[in-house]
């Protein structure tokens, strides 16, 4: 039928956009990937990956131009936080949340209330990843003089980052719960599977750069 092909339009399309996300996060995470930090074999790991990712993040970027807009604005942001060298932690986490918030967004269905609480969802979950990257990068980031949240506001070594951090990731959790409440999971169904796989995905990555 009509509406049974619409339906699965929409989730072929929102698939197809979920998975130029995951390119696009991935290849701008190793773009952001601070090289003097890691050891050979990661450097190694990074270079094939950089040559094995280009033409899938080539075609992303070509057929999604605005995608890649919102990854260049968050870099112009995060650049700024950084000459500021600012204090504010919720300042600080904003520009990746503003980046996961516009991804969310755009992954969401048309209804404009559906678009305004996977916004939020994403800005919480981008500053929940910003936070614990920067909590587990405490230590080489004061020794290599690098901009870090943590460092500026002089906490007392890596342990009370993470626990700072674990706490606001925790309470960032609850503010997202409320949201995904509001949200209609029969029409999200499909989209937020992919968010669920892309969200874990990206969420254990930080502190896999540290711990494999």
């Amino acid at each position: 039928s009509s509406a049974a092909s619409d339906v699965y339009k929409r989730q072929t399309q929102g698939i197809r956009l979920a998975a130029q996300v995951e390119v696009l996060l991935s290849w701008h995470r190793i773009q952001d990937a601070q090289w003097a930090d890691l050891p050979f074999y990661k450097k190694v790991r990074r270079v094939v990956d950089t040559v094995l990712l280009r033409q899938a993040y080539r075609k992303a970027a070509a057929e999604n131009p605005a995608l890649e807009r919102i990854f260049v604005q968050e870099r112009d942001q995060a650049n700024v936080q950084m000459t500021l060298n600012a204090k504010n932690y919720l300042l600080a986490a904003e520009p990746k949340g503003n980046l996961y918030g516009a991804l969310y967004s755009v992954l969401a269905t048309d209804d404009p209330n559906q678009r305004k609480s996977m916004h939020y969802i994403g800005s919480c979950i981008g500053r929940i990843f910003y936070l614990l990257d920067k909590a587990e990068r405490f230590e080489a980031d004061r020794r290599n003089g690098q901009y870090n949240v943590f460092v500026v506001n002089e906490l007392n070594g890596q342990a009370a980052a993470i626990e700072y951090a674990r706490r606001q990731a925790l309470a960032a959790v609850n503010d997202l719960m409320r949201a995904y409440k509001m949200l209609d999971l029969k029409l999200n169904d499909t989209l937020l599977n992919n968010i669920m796989i892309l969200g874990l995905q990206h969420a254990v990555y930080p502190l896999s750069l540290i711990h494999i």
